[in-house]
């Protein structure tokens, strides 16, 4: 469309376009997808820190605990062992001898026996367990209260076990009393032993555990983008076209794998779709039509004849107008009131409409003048589409209660190129034919002759 409606319409359209890039501007923001992904990798991030705290801290128990069964199984082994040979009579010699066997079985154990001050007394002292018994405080910590002690210091578990005096035992110990701690058995072990075969058993279970929560993270993400982000992301890009391109006819087809909520949703949607459609319609009718008549009102038939006018010049072709003034039409309005002048005016619209080819345009012009727009139509032919439409309208007549109302019309014809190439030359020239044939009628004269057989009939 080219005009100035047509103009005016681009420059809305544009400006409609700015203002809904500006919001989408101003609303900033990630789009729904990259949001949902967002969340879903700050919640295995921290899924994962959590796991990954609390693995360690039940690797890091278990394998104290698990080095402090072990110890305290080697120690009574030990204890059961020693005891059966000092019951035998063994030196201490003989002893020292069995703690460095044990202490050369397995090179990254290591074993040694610290006797009690009272112990010490009466069978003699081994070296260095005066030192040990009054600097080491783990040693001294289980004599004094006789319960194991166990440390981790790096890679090595330090468990200290006390060796009670039992009633058998007094024998020999004769100074000492059932309960009392004669010695303490220590025990060094490293718990790479026992920790790599965790580490493998829970790292196997981390991985499956990780696995499978990927797994379940990727199937409900998909699952919400396929129901829920995907009916969205349909929803927004029909609303962006509706505001970027005024796509009233634009429609969501609901799935039925969609949730209820989105259907209803994409429902509302289009029920809504419908009222503004319904809506724009009746605006546009009532911008474009006269609402007394229906025909189209002044404003619209400025812009199509705009239109027609540059088109037909384009292409040379021919394009006549038709302007009409009703005659001795105020007398009526005088006489029988406004509503008889409205009720007369509504039946000659309807007589235009059924009298006019489906390409012709017809229109109020303003009180009781109408025009008609007729594209292909040549100056002869105007001539006899007005002399047509004047006996249909002259000869017509419409009842008013007991009234039989009836009026004359005077005609004005312009043609294209003929009577001018431009809209405004063209109903100039039509208004100009239409007085004078109005003058020349009351006149009695009929049809002006001549020259005025260019713009009037």
């Amino acid at each position: 469309m080219t005009g100035a409606t047509g103009d005016a319409e681009t420059r809305e359209k544009l400006a409609r376009r700015s203002r809904f890039q500006r919001i989408r501007v101003q609303a900033g923001g990630l789009p729904i997808s990259m949001t949902l992904a967002a969340i879903f990798l700050l919640v295995a991030a921290v899924s994962g820190a959590v796991v990954f705290v609390v693995v360690s801290y039940q690797q890091r128990s278990s394998v104290t605990e698990m080095a402090e069964a072990e110890s305290r199984r080697t120690a009574d082994l030990i204890f059961e062992h020693l005891y059966s040979v000092m019951r035998k009579g063994w030196s201490r010699t003989e002893i020292n001898e069995i703690i460095d066997r044990l202490n050369m079985a397995d090179p990254q154990v290591t074993v040694s026996i610290v006797r009690s001050e009272a112990v010490a007394r009466q069978f003699g002292d081994m070296r260095g367990d005066s030192l040990r018994r009054t600097q080491d405080a783990l040693i001294a910590q289980a004599m004094d209260t006789g319960e194991d002690v166990l440390v981790e210091r790096g890679s090595a578990i330090r468990f200290v076990h006390p060796v009670k005096a039992k009633t058998e035992c007094l024998s020999c110990h004769d100074a000492e009393k059932p309960g009392v701690v004669n010695g303490v058995i220590e025990i060094i072990m490293p718990t790479d032993q026992l920790r790599l075969p965790l580490e493998y058993t829970i790292r196997s279970a981390i991985y499956s555990f990780g696995v499978a929560i990927l797994v379940l993270f990727i199937a409900v993400f998909l699952k919400l983008r396929l129901f829920i982000v995907s009916p969205i992301v349909d929803l927004a890009e029909h609303m962006q076209g509706v505001m970027e391109s005024d796509g009233m006819d634009r429609r969501i087809a609901p799935k039925r794998i969609w949730p209820r909520e989105v259907r209803l949703l994409a429902r509302d949607f289009n029920a809504l779709m419908d009222d503004l459609e319904r809506s724009r319609l009746r605006l546009v009718d009532q911008s474009t039509r006269d609402a007394l008549t229906g025909l189209y009102n002044r404003r619209h038939f400025d812009s199509l004849l705009r239109r027609d006018v540059a088109r037909a010049v384009r292409y040379k072709r021919p394009l006549s107008l038709l302007m009409l003034d009703l005659d001795h039409f105020k007398p009526i309005n005088d006489t029988y009131g406004h509503a008889a002048g409205d009720h007369l005016l509504v039946h000659l619209g309807k007589i235009l409409e059924r009298n006019l080819r489906e390409s012709d345009v017809a229109a109020r012009f303003g009180g009781d003048e109408f025009v008609i727009l007729s594209g292909e139509t040549t100056q002869g032919d105007a001539r006899r589409l007005a002399e047509k439409m004047r006996a249909i309208l002259t000869n017509g007549h419409v009842d008013f209660g007991d009234h039989r109302l009836a009026v004359g019309v005077s005609i004005g014809v312009a043609t294209l190129p003929e009577d001018g190439i431009t809209p405004e030359g063209l109903m100039e020239a039509a208004d100009r034919a239409m007085y004078e044939d109005k003058h020349a009628r009351r006149r009695g004269q009929g049809a002006p002759p001549g020259p005025l057989v260019k713009s009037a009939v």
